[in-house]
């Protein structure tokens, strides 16, 4: 097989990975403050409504306490996003299945030899969510691929024909219609 097919993501992304950390850590650490506060006021207003003038600063050293311990909290859970491993695109060139993203701000590239890897259908009920998963028989590592109307589906047909016919299997099964790439 001749040249690059594209599996999932896209080849033109070419984004740092410090800049994908830095988004991925802000969209963290924005979440994390918008469930903080909500959990801070249901506190302050469960305080307030029990308040009958008996709880002293023991009560308020306790809340600021645990609102320190809670910053310290989104600070770490908001890093961890940020160095977490993100696949950037997904590809077939040379025989080789290739993974490129990052992890810890670095980039990275694996390649496993396509004659190698394994390829499987899941169906998952909540959700309705449908992947392909490849697994690289050397590692224990999964590839997945949620299937959906914006993916590759005809070149993952390609490079995984019984799983992807699998996935047409349960469309019918279900009732929906099979995209023009699958027919």
């Amino acid at each position: 097989m001749g040249g690059i097919l594209v599996l999932d993501g896209d080849l033109s992304d070419v984004s740092s990975c410090l800049h994908r950390g830095y988004g991925a850590f802000l969209t963290a650490l924005i979440g994390f403050i918008a469930f903080s506060l909500i959990v801070a006021v249901i506190m302050r207003l469960n305080r307030d409504i029990r308040a009958d003038g008996a709880q002293g600063s023991a009560g308020r050293i306790g809340f600021y306490a645990s609102s320190g311990l809670l910053v310290l909290m989104i600070i770490a859970g908001s890093a961890v996003f940020g160095v977490a491993r993100n696949r950037t695109v997904l590809f077939v060139e040379n025989d080789q299945l290739v993974e490129r993203g990052c992890v810890k701000l670095q980039s990275y590239e694996d390649r496993f030899p396509l004659k190698d890897v394994a390829e499987t259908y899941e169906f998952h009920r909540k959700g309705q969510i449908h992947k392909l998963r490849f697994q690289p028989s050397p590692t224990s590592r999964t590839l997945d691929v949620t299937l959906d109307s914006s993916s590759p589906l005809g070149n993952l047909a390609m490079i995984a024909p019984v799983a992807m016919g699998d996935y047409v299997t349960k469309l019918r099964e279900l009732g929906r219609p099979i995209p023009a790439p699958l027919r």
